[in-house]
């Protein structure tokens, strides 16, 4: 929040480029040995790094394939949050956050706007160029007791897919595909569900520390 200048496209590039020349000249660490993690959007300019320098290491978390899909329904998102659509107000702020809230629903003028701010990054087409290790981490809805718990709200369900195809065309490196299930969007990777819900099976923590020893990417911090 300290740095100068707008907070463009150019400027965000700019800074996950500065953290890659200090880790590559003054860390003299090889591009094999990088790894960049974004999370939702900032996968964005996590791939587009990846694409720069193809043979560093891409961690994508909940992300998004691209924005034309996902601005419209984050619109929606904001507005189901600020006021459910079924809901019916009863208060003066319930109508207050009512208005605001249909205002923003599929309302062309701000979805166009939004599009216009983010089209500059393809996340799936950045991710096609990249030659490194590639761990996609997604959330997914689990049923238990007939009952839908987590699942991504925000991501498009078609997008990891999208995501998985770019990623496979460079069969040089690994990919990885990690899942939490009843997730939510923007949890923590290492916030997994199986041990809440009782699901058999390894946990993303697991799945994710595998990735890292077998890709050779593990460090310690503080030496």
């Amino acid at each position: 929040g300290m740095s100068e200048g707008v907070m463009d496209r150019k400027n965000i590039n700019a800074s996950i480029e500065a953290c890659y020349h200090y880790l590559r000249e003054v860390k003299n660490l090889p591009d094999e040995k990088i790894l960049a993690k974004g999370l939702c959007f900032g996968a964005a300019a996590t791939a587009w790094l990846g694409r720069k320098y193809p043979h560093i290491n891409l961690m994508l978390d909940q992300s998004p394939a691209n924005f034309r899909d996902l601005v419209p329904r984050a619109v929606n998102v904001l507005a189901d949050h600020l006021f459910p659509k079924e809901k019916k107000p009863e208060s003066l702020q319930d109508h207050f956050y009512s208005c605001i809230a249909n205002l923003l629903r599929d309302n062309c003028v701000i979805q166009g706007i939004a599009v216009a701010i983010f089209k500059g990054y393809n996340v799936a087409e950045d991710l096609s160029y990249n030659e490194g290790h590639k761990l996609l981490h997604i959330a997914i809805p689990h049923t238990r007791d007939k009952e839908m718990m987590g699942g991504d709200e925000l991501i498009p369900e078609h997008h990891p897919a999208l995501l998985f195809n770019a990623a496979k065309e460079l069969k040089e490196k690994e990919l990885y595909l990690t899942i939490n299930p009843a997730g939510h969007h923007g949890e923590r990777w290492w916030n997994d569900h199986n041990w809440a819900y009782k699901i058999e099976g390894p946990t993303c923590y697991d799945d994710i520390k595998k990735f890292l020893q077998e890709a050779d990417l593990k460090r310690a911090i503080f030496t």
